[in-house]
């Protein structure tokens, strides 16, 4: 079975989430819980609350150590923009991203794609 968790508008840029999350694409559970504990990114947080929000929905269904993460997405949300005041009355534009973090959880083991 496949058990799903999403997390939408996370207030991080999409470009600081992937090389985390490639991290841990295709891993155990267990363990890829234990690399996120120790990556030192912010991005490893919001990670790290989307695969235990994917075990919790997996509930009694399926045991946790028999889990797998099968996919991992990071897809952009909408951009809040905002304005930075500069010198001789000028402005620059800021703009704040945001990120769709997607994980499916599997108790089938991941085949190895070469």
């Amino acid at each position: 079975m496949r058990f799903r968790a999403v997390h939408r508008f996370a207030r991080i840029s999409p470009t600081k989430v992937r090389p985390t999350i490639d991290l841990i694409r295709g891993k155990p559970v267990e363990e890829a819980l234990e690399v996120l504990q120790f990556t030192p990114t912010r991005a490893a947080g919001f990670i790290r609350k989307v695969i235990q929000s994917a075990v919790a929905n997996a509930g009694l269904d399926a045991d946790p150590e028999n889990l797998y993460v099968a996919e991992a997405l990071v897809d952009g949300g909408p951009t809040r923009r905002g304005y930075l005041p500069r010198a001789r009355g000028r402005v620059d534009r800021i703009r704040h991203r945001t990120s769709h973090i997607t994980v499916v959880l599997s108790d089938e083991r991941p085949t190895e794609e070469q």
